[in-house]
């Protein structure tokens, strides 16, 4: 194969390709692209794990491999909810290894990356990306600081997921547009300003935008700006087209992809802790009537009580006051509560839409109840099952449970043991306030997280630009094929 002299990545987070090849008309950029170069649907680990996309992606191997799936996760060796870092589940971006063969290389906002330990080159992180696992922060601490006079921070911000007025869904469609706008200059100053052999930079607006402004249905009572997800494309698309003018396509191989896309939110997660705790409440011997409309005994108490007196908006203004520490601690709380370990064989984790389940194993938590081949163990498991499927959405009767996915069997590997056990993914129908089994009787909950749009696991890409050879090692099928690809054209 003729040897490639420079890379370029451009990635959209959560940049859905059904959404986009309905919306060319309006993106002159992406339908240049599109047009030039058919895009290829990817798979990807989003299929039960949505946020575990961008280790799966940097690291070339799936989550059983590298073990990040959400920015908090359960450590079971201290039996709480603990965040992602370089001191706990690390895991080394495929472009570490290029930069030690000796290729220039440059990174901006690549999300979920630990803070940089790139050898050589410039790594810039967590500027304006949707998922970080810290601040902002670069490998070249002069470069960081030029980065902050020179343009600031991204409009964006973190993400407080509660329910938003009207008012102040305008000001995000504002930040959205704006975010993609800054972050082309910045790319292309980085650009510019840097040698590099393997140049990638990530879009995170239309994740964020995804989330917020997925077109709600037909006749709903919705806050979402009409035109919003549009706009914040159509700024991502002119921000795509900023950084092309400045490549060289005969020397340069240019690959725009995303690794996961969006739909609307069918989640059902609003009912997740209730859900364990009437499950736990059953297998001990407990009995709820459909007509029982106890408050989930799992969350009662101050945390509890704070997040329902307070209105959303105040919600969101006291989030971004308090420290990252202080909010975990508040997740921590909210999650787990008083849970009592000798009583709970099962329980919910944090998750984003599909919802995550953890069994309370002896000889792998630090206060497990059961051993995996007990024969009690077994018949907790079945218990579960029968509630999860039997459960239906009480206006019309329907299941609410698409499949449970055994998540350790789909991604096996050294790290399947940070995993969740069981992945729950509901059908496609839009959240409901509430469903009911003969076993766990009526359960009541709100969805208050102002999320109009989740992800789905189809990603894409397409390549322009230098194509000599290409033929050798494409198609790609799945994200995890990235990592490859890239190291074999800069070999």
């Amino acid at each position: 194969m003729p040897e490639r002299t420079k890379v370029v990545m451009i990635g959209i987070d959560a940049g859905d390709v059904g959404w986009i090849e309905s919306s060319l008309g309006s993106l002159p950029r992406l339908r240049q692209l599109f047009e030039d170069c058919p895009p290829v649907r990817l798979r990807s680990s989003a299929d039960t794990l949505t946020s575990s996309v961008w280790p799966t992606f940097a690291t070339g191997s799936l989550p059983g491999e590298h073990g990040a799936y959400y920015p908090m996760q359960w450590d079971p060796a201290s039996m709480t909810l603990r965040r992602v870092t370089d001191q706990w589940l690390y895991y080394e971006p495929f472009w570490y290894d290029l930069a030690r063969r000796g290729r220039r290389v440059t990174v901006l906002d690549a999300p979920f990356c630990h803070p940089s330990r790139l050898p050589s080159g410039v790594e810039v992180l967590n500027w304006g990306s949707q998922e970080c696992l810290g601040p902002f922060h670069a490998n070249r601490p002069e470069l960081a600081r030029e980065i902050q006079r020179r343009f600031g921070r991204h409009p964006m911000g973190a993400e407080i997921p509660v329910e938003q007025t009207a008012g102040k869904l305008e000001q995000i469609r504002g930040s959205l547009v704006r975010g993609a706008e800054k972050k082309a200059q910045l790319a292309r100053y980085l650009m510019e300003s840097t040698e590099w052999d393997l140049f990638l930079t990530v879009f995170s607006e239309c994740h964020r935008g995804g989330h917020i402004f997925w077109p709600p249905p037909a006749g709903s009572r919705s806050k979402v700006p009409p035109g919003a997800l549009e706009e914040v494309y159509q700024a991502v698309d002119r921000a795509i087209d900023h950084l092309l003018k400045r490549v060289d396509f005969e020397t340069t191989t240019v690959i725009v992809f995303s690794v996961h896309g969006m739909r609307a939110n069918y989640t059902q997660e609003q009912f997740l802790l209730e859900l364990m705790g009437r499950v736990n409440a059953t297998y001990r011997g407990e009995r709820f009537s459909k007509q029982e409309e106890a408050a989930p005994k799992r969350q009662s108490g101050l945390m509890r009580g704070l997040r329902e007196a307070l209105p959303p908006q105040l919600q969101y203004h006291v989030a971004r006051m308090l420290p990252a520490g202080v909010r975990d601690w508040v997740v921590r709380r909210a999650f787990l509560g008083p849970l009592d370990w000798k009583q709970t064989l099962g329980f919910g984790l944090l998750g984003s839409g599909e919802s995550y389940l953890r069994y309370n194993l002896a000889g792998r938590e630090l206060e497990g109840v059961e051993e995996q081949d007990s024969e009690a163990f077994r018949t907790y498991e079945r218990h579960l099952t029968q509630c999860l499927e039997g459960l239906t959405n009480s206006s019309t009767g329907e299941p609410v449970v698409k499949e449970l996915v055994k998540t350790g069997e789909r991604y096996p590997g050294p790290r399947s043991k940070y995993l969740p056990d069981l992945t729950i993914l509901w059908e496609d129908q839009l959240p409901v306030p509430e469903i009911e089994s003969e076993v766990l009787g009526r359960l009541h909950g709100q969805l208050g997280t102002g999320r109009t749009g989740d992800h789905q696991e189809t990603g894409f890409y397409v390549v322009a630009g230098n194509r000599n050879g290409l033929e050798d090692v494409l198609p790609l099928e799945h994200i995890v094929d990235f990592a490859g690809f890239v190291k074999r054209l800069l070999a």
